[in-house]
């Protein structure tokens, strides 16, 4: 992924390399997960990514994206309530939750040691 929503990086760059760079982040993360597997890399990589908005209008953009990555990209992001987020995350500050489960975070310096060792 990059730094910024995906609808930036389209005003950034225009569609077509938006496009371009989405498509090279999704090869990315299945290289990454192909790595992992490939060299039992033991770096606690855990599936799926959640946003948590705080404020409802944080609600209002993420239920936005999820729309918007599903029309643009044939994306399919999740939204969980706050029942369901307050039960994955533990945590009741949360309004709700934008759930990527083709996405995923590790720990980048065991990785970066499996990659060591496997080269």
């Amino acid at each position: 992924g990059y730094g910024c929503e995906q609808e930036t990086l389209e005003a950034l760059v225009g569609d077509a390399d938006a496009r371009l760079l989405f498509d090279f982040s999704r090869d990315g993360m299945r290289l990454l997960r192909a790595r992992i597997d490939r060299h039992a890399i033991a770096c606690d990589w855990r599936d799926g990514h959640a946003h948590v908005p705080l404020k409802p209008r944080q609600v209002q953009a993420l239920q936005h994206g999820i729309v918007r990555m599903a029309e643009r990209y044939d994306y399919p992001l999740e939204w969980w309530d706050r029942a369901r987020t307050r039960q994955v995350l533990d945590s009741p500050l949360y309004l709700g939750a934008m759930f990527d489960p083709a996405s995923g975070h590790l720990h980048p310096l065991a990785y970066a040691l499996g990659l060591a060792r496997a080269a």
